[in-house]
């Protein structure tokens, strides 16, 4: 049985996914440090506006981080993309021993994977338990 063109949709799309969100993240990465390590180094060769804005660009890229965490989410499509990837090869080489069941649970692993990561990106505090009485 052929596999479904799903399958390989899936495996195109988490790649793309992967790559695009691991750039982004060092993009912001790197801008984020450029831009204090200017402020913090060249305080005084630069004018207050200079200051203000580069950081304002750090602390964009600051907060873009540690909201959306897009290297996290890159290597969670990685990995979701390993997983489907090697179903499908295991699958193409053996597919009396690994039939087609195997590649959609793989997919179904690999969305799981990406789905525990997108839920992880913020996260609420948790509060401690309430000991008080009255």
């Amino acid at each position: 049985m052929p596999l479904p063109p799903e399958i390989g949709t899936r495996l195109e799309t988490w790649d793309s996914a992967s790559n695009r969100y691991m750039i982004i993240g060092a993009l912001l990465i790197a801008i984020g440090v450029i831009a204090s390590t200017a402020v913090a180094t060249f305080t005084d060769q630069l004018c207050p506006n200079a200051i203000k804005l580069l950081s304002f660009v750090a602390a964009v890229c600051t907060a873009l981080i540690a909201a959306f965490n897009p290297l996290s989410l890159g290597f969670a499509f990685r990995d979701a993309w390993r997983v489907l990837d090697s179903a499908v090869l295991h699958h193409i080489a053996d597919p009396a021993e690994y039939p087609i069941k195997t590649v959609i649970g793989a997919l179904d692993r690999g969305e799981a994977i990406i789905s525990a990561a997108s839920k992880t990106l913020v996260k609420s505090p948790h509060l401690p338990p309430d000991n008080s009485k009255g």
